[in-house]
């Protein structure tokens, strides 16, 4: 069926509507009993997904009702789709209070329009009475509704009926969140017991209480990660050759210039400025000029909040618990053998903690590269003195810090720069390059932290290992180390050159559909008021489920679901198929081990098992450390799981022979 318009859409909502069941046996003006056989099926595209509507119809009854709907930013879950239908053949009508009153006005209209088109596929309605209202016939209200919210992607047009609460959330802060306890199960070995107990038990009684990441998902419909090939001979195209910088921003486009070798002393001059972002979601990033100066009003809220926001970053002190990983689940001890996670890993605290805790850990850290994301004096000394201040000593540069994570992190220098937003981490600018301006500032800013990195072989320096959106992907990240043949550690028992993952929650997050109209600030900074009547978001971070007003975020799309129970559910599964994988990961580990050290194996043969083995950790390690999960993007971190089991089943097979 055509693609209706957006504002045709809009007006659908106030102007379309199916005739209720008559006792006369007639629809609609027309007597059933000259129905055209079945089944029937109606189809719709909107502007976020296509439905599908499959209907049957016995006599002047419709007794069964089946809604489907696909794409990328398709935001009805099975349970809508499943209430909806249910409601249509209830009702023997799509004009119900279920779906007049949705909030997913598009996905609604796309299910009358397909149950009109069956009406008439059944003889029951002619066409000509299905009105076809003009894109006049909007009401103002509706289309400014279904346009408010932006979408700074430079590969589509802003997203029509994003919630309008996207555009006024998407303001200044850094978002970063807590990562809390992840949910405890019961032991469990790689038979999938753990999984069973995770799905039949809503209950969840192995679950420690704790709260979720993520404003809305959709499990079974979260859009899916564009696929990577990750064969050797395409490996290099995800290799990005590091430039020198032009010295202003507005030499930032031109073709880069190969890199000049750095001179002692010198090495700044490779440096670009930062891009100061501004702090309107209106407004796109490559908009903003290099010296941006927020508006007189926007710095007299900001000064006029100042003080609350101050006290709400204090208040993430209240985030002190901390999980220990290895107690909670012992097989990393085993798979992460040789490297300094197997030794300490717990969850990581609130921003008043970086520089204590990574002090106090047990990870050996010789190198001050290990304070890249605890303090922004770390970053201040690189601008300073270039990036041989990564490979200095730790303990020299420990004694030089400070200042916890602080203000200056996500907004610069003079006293929050008017709510300004600025990538104050060199190696963000280096790798993205002109790609920066393609993410929105309000997740950026946390994405300088919250990412996949690794540490350069020549310099130590902190890196990331892609250049665009599209390139972080898990596959495109694994082609990329590949080419390079990096590796984080050999692990001596069996030989394999291992990678750690980090914590890719920004990658996680940008791969799934919310990431087109929702930033980290949107669902992880409530909005709150002052005394005085002044708007400003809380600097204090927390799940959205622990927040009324960012549960209204939900509201807009998932209506009256219940969030808590909805993204649990979704953790439940996804904590059961990590310890699922991650033990019997563990298994194939011991038998590679094995293999290695009984000297009947050849290199050639063990390599083989090797590559499975580091390809398999890959796999699970970057969803097991992206510590939401599954509740940012589900269908990622199950993809993920499901391909690292894959690849351990051909590992044992090949060990097996």
């Amino acid at each position: 069926m055509e693609k209706m318009t957006i504002a045709k859409l809009v007006a659908s909502a106030a102007i379309l509507g199916l005739s209720v069941w008559g006792a006369s046996g007639l629809v609609g003006g027309h007597d059933v009993t000259y129905q055209i056989p079945g089944p029937y099926t109606a189809e719709s595209t909107n502007d976020f997904s296509t439905v599908k509507v499959d209907m049957t119809i016995k006599g002047e009854t419709i007794t069964d009702c089946t809604i489907t709907s696909s794409g990328d930013n398709d935001l009805m879950t099975d349970a809508i789709r499943d209430e909806w239908a249910k409601a249509i053949v209830e009702a023997q009508s799509a004009d119900t209070d279920v779906i007049t009153g949705a909030s997913l006005k598009f996905s609604a209209n796309s299910v009358r329009e397909c149950v009109d088109d069956i009406l008439v596929q059944a003889g029951m309605k002619d066409a000509s009475e299905i009105e076809k209202p003009e894109a006049t016939e909007a009401p103002a209200e509706a289309e400014a509704s279904a346009t408010e919210a932006p979408v700074e992607s430079v590969e589509a047009e802003p997203e029509a009926g994003a919630p309008a609460q996207s555009a006024d959330k998407a303001e200044t802060g850094n978002a970063m969140k807590y990562m809390r306890p992840r949910p405890a199960f019961a032991a469990s070995d790689s038979t999938g017991e753990a999984v069973a107990e995770a799905e039949t038990d809503s209950a969840m009684k192995y679950m420690r209480p704790r709260p979720a990441f993520a404003a809305s998902i959709e499990e079974s419909t979260e859009a899916p990660v564009k696929e990577v090939p990750a064969e050797s001979g395409d490996a290099t195209k995800y290799m990005r050759p590091r430039p020198a910088f032009a010295a202003s921003i507005e030499e930032s486009t031109e073709a880069p210039v190969e890199e000049a070798p750095a001179e002692s002393g010198d090495a700044m001059k490779y440096m670009r400025p930062r891009p100061i972002f501004a702090a309107s979601a209106e407004a796109s990033a490559e908009e903003a000029p290099a010296e941006a100066e927020a508006p007189a009003d926007q710095s007299a809220d900001l000064s006029a909040a100042l003080p609350a926001i101050v006290v709400s970053m204090g208040a993430n002190k209240e985030n002190s618990y901390v999980t220990d990983y290895l107690e909670q689940d012992p097989y990393l001890v085993n798979i992460y053998e040789g490297y300094g996670f197997a030794k300490d890993y717990g969850s990581a605290r609130g921003h008043e903690y970086t520089l204590e805790d990574v002090a106090k850990t047990q990870r050996p850290h010789p190198k001050a590269n290990c304070l890249t994301c605890k303090t922004p004096d770390f970053h201040k000394l690189v601008e300073q003195e270039g990036v041989g201040v990564y490979s200095m000593p730790f303990d020299d540069v420990m004694a030089q810090m400070t200042t916890n994570v602080n203000c200056y992190t996500c907004h610069g220098d003079d006293a929050g720069n008017g709510g300004a937003l600025v990538v104050t981490h060199q190696y963000v600018n280096e790798a993205l390059g002109d790609n920066v301006s393609t993410i929105k500032p309000a997740t950026l800013s946390c994405g300088q932290c919250h990412i996949e990195y690794y540490f350069t072989p020549a310099d130590s320096e902190t890196m990331m290992p892609y250049d665009s959106v599209e390139a972080m992907a898990p596959e495109a990240i694994l082609a990329y180390y590949d080419a390079m043949d990096f590796a984080d550690w050999t692990q001596e028992s069996t030989g394999t050159r291992l990678l750690k993952a980090q914590h890719p929650e920004m990658e996680t997050f940008l791969a799934g559909k919310h990431a087109n109209f929702l930033t980290c600030a949107d669902c992880h900074m409530p909005p709150e008021i002052t005394d005085s009547g002044v708007a400003y978001h809380s600097h204090k971070l927390v799940s959205p489920l622990e927040s009324e007003a960012l549960l209204e975020t939900c509201a807009a799309c998932h209506r009256d679901t219940d969030m808590a129970e909805f993204v649990h559910g979704i953790q439940e599964k996804v904590t059961a198929r990590e310890t699922e994988v991650g033990n019997k990961l563990s298994a194939m580990k011991d038998k590679l081990a094995e293999a290695a050290q009984s000297g009947a194996w050849s290199e050639e043969d063990l390599n083989a098992v090797r590559e499975k083995h580091r390809q398999a950790q890959w796999y699970f390690d970057f969803c097991y450390v992206e510590n939401s999960e599954g509740a940012h993007n589900s269908e990622l971190s199950m993809r993920c799981l499901d391909t690292s089991d894959a690849l351990i089943d051909e590992a044992l097979k090949l060990l097996n022979k």
